[in-house]
This record gives structure tokens, sequence and C-alpha cells, in this order.
């Protein structure tokens, strides 16, 4: 998220403002920070205490601009404020930071005490009334919300294919494993761990690999293709071979693709 600051040498809402509010510090900078749709908080950099919040961080933290001058950087969030540093910092980096070291989300505590999950981008302002760091908060319950039932579809599909009585695999859009379900673990002798990340193992030929995955790039499938795959143990085992595209908005995302054991069948017409 770019942060566009507009400064402007008049603070003239101060004045139009209805209600009564804690006067700002004569050492910062004029900045309108109500320019900005985001909520937005200005600290002192020495002391991290507020000096400014525009009208968007009035409403994310429900109170006004005055109640959260004066106050330290660390009571906009909850007490446990040790990974919120860490956050911080990251922040200060030039990352957009919506979670935690440990993969929590990162709240705001309004003065309500209400928890609020947001990201964070901050910048450092140099001015010659001295250094201050600006905050800019984005609500991210939505995004979260779906992350958490993308995780949730994940979980089902993964469950799903390990239920499925034959080896499927999905590769991503280079030919990478991005999921090995445990029947081919179990018919090929690749762990999950070794294969998800690394490129697909079980073609003898890399060149038939590259066509097939080519012809599935350009839409088409596969349906009953024979071949041989290689397990771990470098046995070569009879397989008959199904894949479909996968897509994203639209864009090739890669593949899923079944490999149906074919021993017993090939040994059953042997004995005819």
């Amino acid at each position: 998220m770019s942060i566009g600051i507009t400064i402007r040498q008049s603070m003239s809402r101060k004045s139009e403002r209805n209600q009564p509010t804690r006067s700002r510090s004569d050492s910062l900078p004029d900045i309108d920070i109500d320019l900005l749709p985001d909520p937005v908080i200005i600290a002192d950099a020495n002391t991290r205490q507020i000096v400014e919040a525009n009208t968007a961080a009035e409403e994310l933290f429900h109170c006004r601009g005055s109640d959260l001058v004066g106050r330290h950087q660390r009571d906009l969030h909850p007490s446990d404020y040790g990974d919120y540093r860490e956050a911080f910092q990251r922040a200060s980096d030039g990352e957009r930071v919506n979670r935690l070291s440990n993969g929590q989300p990162l709240y705001i505590e309004t003065l309500d005490g209400q928890r609020i999950p947001v990201e964070i981008n901050v910048r450092r302002l140099d001015t010659s009334t001295g250094t201050f760091i600006l905050g800019v908060f984005r609500e991210v319950a939505e995004q979260l919300e779906r992350e958490r039932r993308l995780d949730a579809t994940t979980t089902r599909l993964e469950a799903l294919l390990d239920a499925l009585p034959v080896p499927v695999a999905v590769l991503d859009s280079n030919g990478i494993v991005e999921r090995w379900n445990q029947q081919a673990e179990a018919t090929f002798g690749y762990a999950h761990e070794s294969v998800v990340g690394e490129a697909y193992p079980l073609f003898i030929e890399d060149r038939e690999f590259d066509e097939l995955f080519e012809q599935i790039l350009d839409g088409g499938m596969l349906d009953g293709y024979e071949t041989q795959h290689r397990a771990r143990d470098g046995s070569r085992v009879p397989v008959e071979l199904y894949a479909r595209p996968l897509y994203e908005d639209g864009t090739f995302s890669g593949l899923i693709g079944a490999s149906v054991d074919l021993s017993d069948r090939k040994q059953r017409e042997q004995q005819l």
C-alpha cells in the first residue's frame, strides 16, 4: 500500500471542528492528514507520543482526536506489546503488516475496548521541527474472513484428495508440486514433504512431461494417457493419466492430475 501525502500549509480543520480537541504540538509539521482517506496517526519519533490523528482515525478508534493525542503509541494495541514492537519495525522497513510474528492478526484496541484487525504502513517524517512517525491503518476484517474461508476450503480439499483411492497431485503454473495425496505416497514411495515445492518427479523422460504440461497449458486435457512412472525405489509403474488445467481469474494457475496404477491390470493381461 503506497502512501501519497499531500502537504498543505494550512491546518484550518482544527478551528472548524465543533468539538473541542487537545491542542496539537507546536513542533508538528503542517500536514493536513485529513486529506487521506485512511486512518492516520502521527507520533513523535523519540517519545512515541501521539501528536495528531485525522478524522478517519477518530472513527477507527471510536473517540475524538483529543483522546488520542498525548497517548503512547503502544496504547493503540492490546497489552501484549512485545509482538507489536516487532510488527511495527517491519512496517517501518516498508513492509505492509497485518500479522504478528506468530501469525496472529494485528489488532488495534479502541478506547471502548474493541479489537479491530488492521494493516499498518509506516513512514518516517524528518522535518525542520523534529522527526515524526506517520502510521497509516487499514481495517482488514473482510480480508481476514476471506483468508479464513480459503483456509477452510483448502483443508476440505486436502481431506478430499487424501480420501481418493488413486494418486493425485496438484501442480502450479511452473510444474511445481503443490499438493500430493496419501495414495501418491503409497504408490510411488515419495513422502509429501519431499515432493511439495519440487518439480514433478515421476516421469522417466523429462521431455515427455514437458510436452504433456505444454498441452495442458494450452487448455488441453489428459484422459487415459498411458505411460510409465518411476517410483522412488527405481521401479517402473505403468499408469493411466488424467489431468485438467486450473484457472484463477481466467489465467492458467496449474493443473490437477491423477495417476491410475495399471500394474494389476497389466499382470492379468499377461496371464491371459
